[in-house]
């Protein structure tokens, strides 16, 4: 009965009958038909194409399979559903079959949507959650966070091919690149930026083989802790830099400096003081007085450490600096025992001068007792030879050091009287001036010429 004649019953129309329509594909793009339900590749030797039906023309409801029954589909012979007109597909142009034996399941809505219900659980084509998926990444994910939870423990891993591959993660603005952290290149973990996405600048890098961090292009910091013993100190609370170590066989600061010509100064192992007045962003000249770099030195008494330095070498402006006068002084200052008050003990002028604030004492002095007709040689540290016979000495010589430098000087002085002394230059040397005699009220003094090779009497 067709349905339709009176005192009949009810019976679809065989046009409304939905049919299996099953159309093999053997290694070839193919546009579907309406009247298709299931595509089989039954071959595949490059990327294919399936090209649906306008939506609008596939019955609603009724899916559309598209499957590799083949085996030889993959990431690279691909099978790429592609849609009709301005349809979409789940919101895009397109969906892939990427995996051997993959499938996917379309239906239409009837109007210009084709929405994926179904594909395979494995190797799958790219993904996207809160936004089309992009052929060009495997995940796509569109939202304001994302969770990644576990009871126990969680790893996130990155891996590569080989050394001189990448494996990093990349931070977008506007989808230009500004941050990039992971192996780029090699098997060191770098740290890069970029102004632009285009230049990067390899900020910090950890050698893999020593964990060294090397910092390419400086660091700056409010408040650093180098510290391989435990400490109260917080980064910034007493210096920008800030080093602790519990040994006393290691330095806790080494410089070294590799150069063909150490002695241009700069290109040396230096440390180096800048001082400015005003602020960074608008440095001013200092003035006389101020003080333009300083080692300070303090320890602990019997509760705590000192707060403030008990001896100090500082460099001081000898004046009001422009760019063509920048007069400086050394100043060394001390604490005297028993007190906690910091004394200037002496100041070295720029002009040349030297003042000093205290009594002066000669650690070089040679004392020595002779007898009649002695020979001493000066040794080349000795400021002062002090003889002290133990009474009137008929005769003695005394010569001059071997290895004097520029402007030396020499004291003798003897408590008793030696009735003839002979004072002879060294090697290589002459001498201008030389006394016959000495005594406790006739000492001398010498000073040496370098560029004469001469020692000249000074009194």
């Amino acid at each position: 009965h067709d349905g339709m004649t009176a005192g009949g019953w009810p019976a679809a129309k065989l046009t409304e009958v939905i049919t299996n329509a099953r159309t093999a594909v053997a290694d070839a793009d193919y546009t579907a038909l309406a009247s298709d339900r299931t595509i089989a590749y039954s071959a595949i030797a490059a990327a294919r194409i399936v090209t649906l039906p306008a939506a609008s023309a596939y019955p609603t409801g009724t899916a559309l399979t598209i499957l590799d029954e083949s085996g030889s589909c993959s990431a690279a012979d691909t099978i790429t559903i592609s849609r009709a007109g301005s349809d979409t597909i789940d919101g895009a142009v397109s969906a892939v079959i990427a995996m051997a034996y993959g499938y996917l399941a379309l239906q239409s809505n009837g109007a210009g949507k084709w929405t994926i219900v179904d594909q395979a659980t494995s190797n799958l084509p790219p993904v996207g959650i809160g936004t089309p998926a992009d052929p060009n990444n495997p995940l796509s994910v569109f939202g304001a966070s994302a969770l990644f939870n576990s009871a126990g423990d969680f790893n996130f891993t990155i891996n590569k091919a080989a050394a001189s591959d990448t494996a990093s993660t990349i931070y977008e603005d506007g989808f230009s690149g500004r941050a990039q952290v992971g192996l780029c290149g090699d098997d060191d973990f770098h740290f890069k930026v970029s102004p632009d996405g285009s230049t990067w600048h390899d900020a910090l890098g950890i050698a893999n083989s020593s964990g060294v961090v090397t910092a390419n292009f400086g660091l700056s910091a409010s408040g650093v802790t180098i510290n391989n013993v435990l400490s109260g100190n917080s980064p910034g609370a007493l210096a920008a830099l800030y080093v602790s170590q519990q040994t006393n066989t290691t330095p806790s600061l080494l410089i070294d400096a590799y150069s063909g010509s150490p002695s241009l100064g700069p290109s040396a192992a230096n440390f180096i003081f800048r001082s400015a007045r005003n602020t960074a962003a608008s440095p001013s000249a200092v003035q006389s007085g101020d003080t333009i770099g300083l080692f300070g030195a303090r320890a602990y008494g019997a509760t705590g450490f000192s707060i403030a330095n008990k001896a100090i070498l500082k460099f001081i402006a000898a004046e009001n600096w422009t760019d063509t006068a920048q007069g400086e002084n050394v100043v060394f200052s001390v604490t005297t025992p028993g007190t906690t008050s910091l004394v200037q003990r002496m100041e070295i002028f720029g002009t040349g001068q030297i003042a000093f604030q205290g009594a002066q004492a000669d650690q070089s002095k040679a004392a020595q007792i002779p007898t009649t007709g002695f020979s001493i040689t000066i040794g080349n540290t000795s400021t002062t030879l002090l003889l002290t016979p133990s009474g009137t000495l008929a005769s003695g010589t005394i010569t001059m050091p071997a290895a004097p430098i520029d402007g030396q000087i020499v004291r003798v002085l003897s408590s008793q009287t030696v009735t003839a002394l002979t004072v002879s230059p060294n090697s290589g040397q002459s001498i201008s001036g030389a006394p016959s005699t000495i005594g406790p009220a006739a000492p001398f003094a010498m000073i040496y010429d370098l560029a004469g090779a001469t020692w000249h009497r000074m009194g």
